[in-house]
């Protein structure tokens, strides 16, 4: 049975590494796979999301998983994101998705974890993502009770 060169090339091999190709990869940073590239040390993603375009990347750009796999480098699963920010964003949106809510009309708790309406939310114009506060309001009344309970007891 061959399995795929352990350096990501995606050639099959029946041992770890095809002939030639462990010099093509370098240990691994959170995950990610890399490898060097005219001499320099390059995340595979970047390279393959700059040869979907067929030029490199601009400066503030980054590339998100959307299965959130890091070392899932296929290009139907990488989207070029035009700045951090926007790349964040995508995130918060697929945070609330999974716990079930509407990204749309929902935010995700900080504390207790669920998607509730942004109404349950205080503004927050700090937050750029959803422009709320992290915290839903019974949580928050919960957690100022209990600060204040703890400073009642510290004096």
């Amino acid at each position: 049975m061959a399995n795929l060169c352990g350096c990501g090339c995606g050639l099959p091999t029946t041992k770890l590494f095809r002939r030639g190709h462990y010099q093509r990869t370098v240990p691994r940073r959170h995950g990610y796979k890399q490898s060097v590239n005219n001499g320099k040390v390059v995340d595979q993603h970047i390279v393959i999301a700059s040869a979907a375009i067929a030029k490199p990347l601009p400066v503030a750009a980054e590339v998100h998983h959307v299965d959130g796999d890091s070392r899932n480098n296929s290009r139907s699963n990488l989207v070029i994101c035009q700045d951090r920010a926007y790349h964040r964003f995508l995130h918060v949106r697929t945070r609330i998705l999974r716990v079930g809510g509407n990204p749309n009309t929902d935010a995700v708790c900080g504390m207790c974890g669920l998607a509730k309406s942004l109404n349950a939310f205080h503004r927050c114009a700090s937050n750029g993502a959803t422009g709320r506060s992290g915290m839903c309001k019974p949580c928050r009344k919960k957690r100022d009770a209990h600060h204040w309970k703890e400073m009642q007891m510290a004096r």
